[in-house]
């Protein structure tokens, strides 16, 4: 009987921009003419820090530029913290979340974990930028692996430095877990402190055209449990290690996780060769 895997995609709607301090209650929508001088920008490229003053301000600076013609104000929606029934989230996990600054989660990240851990669903994520999508499929990864040392999971990016760049948010959880489990503050729970060693030792790595040798052979070595990596080195370059024993056999047995990271992006003929990629690892 084929087993069957469990998948977490996200969707990127907008152009990434920087997160804010302070949640802006309002937003403006500027119309610029096509023909503004570019001596006019000055005023723009100048134009105070809009994480230290109020939005608004910078706007009315924005009006006495020729660049704007027109602003509208659109109303700015309220975060949703609503818990789905049924969600729970494991007390080590939640102390390492406080632990690296998540003091709350959305209402989407909490269903998406519970659907993919519970329900045991196939999840596509489609919100807008800095909304946290990411957090969504590591919370999942922290709750499994951390419980279940066997299970693996692979990550998959459009590009190679998305990838190296998103290594590094496992690797905080990891770190912010082992801090917790060697600061004494709950050896009075014995499991909890079990608990939040385990999440530490979840290892991750990047295995792309970049990683040497020598970098490859430790992952299979050390059984790295979460692989970061692209289509394109998932097809050359793991999934023919299934027959020539370069990726053992238990990889693929214990692979419960996959995450299709800028899944917007894969269209066309190439969004068609990924979509076989993924029929490939389902049939290993």
């Amino acid at each position: 009987m084929r087993r069957q895997n469990r998948y977490l995609s996200t969707t990127r709607l907008v152009r990434p921009q920087r997160k804010r301090r302070a949640r802006v209650k309002q937003c403006a929508r500027i119309t610029t003419p096509r023909n503004a001088q570019n001596e006019n920008n000055r005023d723009i490229d100048t134009a105070p820090d809009a994480y230290d003053v109020d939005v608004t301000r910078v706007v009315q600076r924005l009006q006495t530029t020729p660049q704007a013609v027109d602003v509208t104000w659109l109303p700015g929606s309220e975060k949703n913290t609503q818990s789905p029934d049924g969600f729970t989230l494991n007390k080590a996990v939640a102390l390492t979340l406080k632990e690296v600054g998540v003091s709350e989660l959305y209402s989407h990240q909490k269903k998406a974990t519970l659907e993919v851990l519970k329900m045991k669903k196939s999840v596509v994520i489609a919100t807008p930028t800095a909304s946290g999508k990411s957090l969504c499929y590591l919370l999942s990864l922290l709750t499994r692996l951390s419980k279940r040392k066997s299970s693996r999971a692979v990550l998959l990016f459009p590009l190679k430095a998305l990838a190296r760049d998103q290594l590094l948010k496992p690797q905080k959880f990891t770190s912010a877990a082992g801090r917790l489990a060697n600061s004494g503050k709950f050896d009075s729970d014995k499991k909890l402190v079990a608990r939040l060693h385990a999440i530490s030792k979840i290892t991750s790595a990047c295995c792309d055209g970049d990683s040497t040798e020598g970098e490859k052979k430790l992952m299979k070595d050390e059984k790295t449990q979460v692989i970061l990596t692209n289509p394109d080195t998932l097809h050359h370059r793991i999934l023919p290690g299934y027959t020539s024993g370069k990726w053992s056999t238990p990889f693929w047995q214990n692979l419960e996780f996959i995450v299709l990271d800028e899944a917007q992006t894969q269209r066309g003929v190439a969004g068609s060769h990924v979509s076989n990629v993924l029929r490939r690892v389902l049939q290993v």
